[in-house]
C-alpha cells in the first residue's frame, strides 16, 4: 500500500505496459485515471482496478491532441482534486522501415505519439503539481533510446528524445518538489510486440541481438 491516497494518471493505460502499471498501482493503494484511445480496452482495465477496491476514472483520449489532453486532465482533477503521479506511457512502435524508405507520415506519427504526447500531458498536469509543491512524473522510454533498434529510427529517436525531456524537466521542476524519471524497458511481451513479430518474423531476434 505504498501509494495509498495517491492519484495516478497512466496514459496508454488500456493494454500492455500501461495496463500492468495501472494494476500494480491499484495493488499499492492508488486511485487511477486511465487515458487511451481504445474505450473498450480502457473499460476492461477499469473493471480490473475496481476489483481491487480502488476508484478509477477511464477517459478515452488521444494524447497527441492537446485539447483532448487538457479536457482529460480537467476531468481527472474535477473527480479526484489532483494528480500526484503521471506515467507517460502512450506511444507507438510503428512500421519498420530503413530510413531512406520511411514516409514523412510515419516519422510524424511516431514523433507525435511518443514525444509530443508526453509534452502535452506534462504541460497539462504540471501547474497542479507546482501549486501543491509535490508530484512525480515517469516517462516510459525504451532500451532502444540507448542501444538502437535497426529499422526503427523514428522509434529510437523519439524514445531518446524522452530521455532528454526527462532530464530537462527534472532540472526545471526539482525546486517545485516534482521528481521526473524515465524507465527504459527492453523486450516486453505485449500485443504490440506480438503484432510486430507476426509482420516481421526476425524482429525479436534482431531486437535481442541489438540490446544484448
Amino acid at each position: 500500500m505504498r501509494l495509498r491516497d495517491n492519484v495516478a494518471l497512466v496514459t496508454g493505460g488500456g493494454r500492455g505496459i500501461g495496463r500492468a502499471v495501472a494494476l500494480r498501482f491499484a495493488q499499492e493503494g492508488a486511485q487511477l485515471v486511465l487515458a487511451g484511445r481504445n474505450s473498450t480496452s480502457l473499460a476492461a482495465v477499469e473493471q480490473e482496478i475496481r476489483a481491487h477496491g480502488r476508484d478509477v476514472l477511464a477517459v478515452p483520449c488521444d494524447a497527441t491532441n492537446d485539447p483532448a489532453v487538457r479536457e482529460m486532465v480537467r476531468q481527472a482533477e474535477a473527480r479526484f482534486g489532483r494528480i500526484d503521479i503521471l506515467v507517460n506511457n502512450a506511444g507507438r512502435f510503428g512500421t519498420m522501415y530503413r530510413l531512406h524508405e520511411m514516409p514523412d507520415a510515419e516519422w510524424d506519427r511516431t514523433l507525435r505519439a511518443n514525444l509530443t504526447s508526453a509534452f502535452y500531458v506534462c504541460r497539462a498536469v504540471l501547474p497542479g503539481m507546482m501549486a501543491r509543491e509535490r508530484g512525480s512524473i515517469v516517462m516510459m522510454s525504451s532500451i532502444s533510446a540507448k542501444q538502437a533498434y535497426a529499422f526503427a529510427a523514428a522509434y529510437s529517436a523519439t524514445k531518446a528524445g524522452l530521455l532528454g525531456l526527462t532530464r530537462a524537466l527534472a532540472m526545471e521542476y526539482a525546486a517545485s518538489g516534482i521528481t521526473v524519471n524515465s524507465v527504459p524497458p527492453g523486450y516486453v511481451e505485449t500485443p504490440t510486440m506480438r503484432r510486430l513479430q507476426a509482420s516481421h518474423p526476425g524482429a525479436q531476434r534482431s531486437f535481442e541481438e541489438t540490446t544484448a
